[in-house]
């Protein structure tokens, strides 16, 4: 989008493989928007192997801008502005979920 416009964005969330897109969001002229998103990731807690691949990697997500369709596009057409990474590390103390506010860098 131009700078000061609102955009059309969605946000996709890999860990391993992607685990899902979140529903399209305007991101105002503040750069600020809320995408809500809930998934599951199994872990074997007798295994520490998937013990230390939750405390080590990160739930990666890509804001990717939902481009203005042109009139003769049968799909619409997006363009990735920018990334932003989640620790899961507290899921290791013992929280089953929470929210946190992410800066995603572009």
């Amino acid at each position: 989008g131009v700078k000061g416009d609102a955009v059309t964005a969605y946000t996709r969330l890999e860990f391993n493989k992607t685990l899902g897109e979140t529903n399209k969001a305007e991101i105002g002229p503040d750069g600020i928007t809320k995408f809500n998103f809930n998934t599951s990731i199994e872990v074997n807690l007798d295994d520490p192997s998937a013990i230390d691949e939750i405390s080590h990697r990160l739930v990666l997500f890509h804001v990717i801008e939902v481009l203005p369709k042109e009139k003769k596009a049968r799909e619409e057409k997006t363009a990735p502005i920018g990334q932003g990474a989640l620790d899961l590390s507290s899921l290791l103390k013992g929280e089953n979920g929470f929210t946190q506010s992410v800066v995603i860098h572009s």
